[in-house]
């Protein structure tokens, strides 16, 4: 069955995620040795760096630590449109807009993923994730999403009131496929003082797995999250919307 798509999707970023477990600790060398693989493609490398907080209590009341992990690195294109990382615990690759197509993002995440298997060598998956962030501008007049969306806050009506923002959040599961998902929806601050009003519709689908690394059914599973999240997002807007991306 073919997956409805725009001709000109509102995608500002879009993510291919896996998580390993490996039956050895992994090095942050080894996880460097994957730059000479990506390094013409992906000339920029930055180290990824987490900080964690601790807290307890002694005599001496509460007490605070932090602990700055570097769990791996980023690769990334000349324009930092394609981001490849390379983590202890699993892979990543982002698309920045422009998005071009399921084929080209899809098909450079496999080529990255198949690198990192080959010199990481984790030994099971254990989750599966895909994320789209849309960003949607609409007139700034526009005081009735029901116009737009099929979910969200009604701001038509008599009240003075205006709505300055508001976060949706919904968590979704499809038991038949075990497929779950969270989709977030935000009003965002018009920075750019363009005059619109601004719309974020996050689309994170995901499945847990007990997979081996090379079974043909990682990738099986990213084409059945990519038409679940199709499904969703198509769900949620209205044919007003689809008209503005076609």
């Amino acid at each position: 069955m073919k997956i409805e798509t725009l001709n000109n999707a509102p995608i500002t970023e879009a993510v291919f995620d896996i998580r390993t477990l490996t039956d050895r600790p992994i090095s942050i060398d080894k996880l460097n040795e994957i730059h000479s693989k990506v390094k013409d493609e992906l000339p920029i490398k930055e180290e990824i760096s987490v900080l964690e907080a601790y807290f307890g209590v002694g005599p001496e009341g509460l007490k605070t630590s932090y602990e700055q992990q570097k769990p791996g690195f980023m690769f990334k294109s000349s324009d930092r449109k394609n981001i490849f990382q390379a983590k202890v615990g699993g892979f990543t690759f982002n698309r920045l807009s422009p998005y071009v197509n399921w084929k080209s993002f899809s098909g450079d995440a496999d080529n990255y993923w198949k690198i990192y298997s080959d010199i990481v060598k984790p030994t099971k998956v254990t989750r599966l994730a895909l994320r789209y962030i849309n960003k949607i501008e609409l007139p700034y007049s526009t005081r009735n999403l029901d116009q737009y969306f099929n979910i969200g806050p009604d701001f038509s009506g008599k009240s003075s009131h205006k709505i300055q923002g508001f976060i949706l959040r919904m968590n979704i599961v499809q038991p038949k496929n075990s497929f779950e998902a969270i989709v977030t929806m935000i009003k965002e601050t018009d920075i750019e003082k363009k005059r619109k009003l601004v719309i974020i519709l996050d689309i994170d689908t995901f499945q847990l797995a007990d997979l081996s690394p090379n079974n043909p059914k990682v990738k099986t599973a990213f084409n059945h999250l990519r038409k679940y999240k199709n499904e969703l997002f198509f769900n949620n807007i209205t044919a007003k919307t689809k008209a503005l991306f076609s």
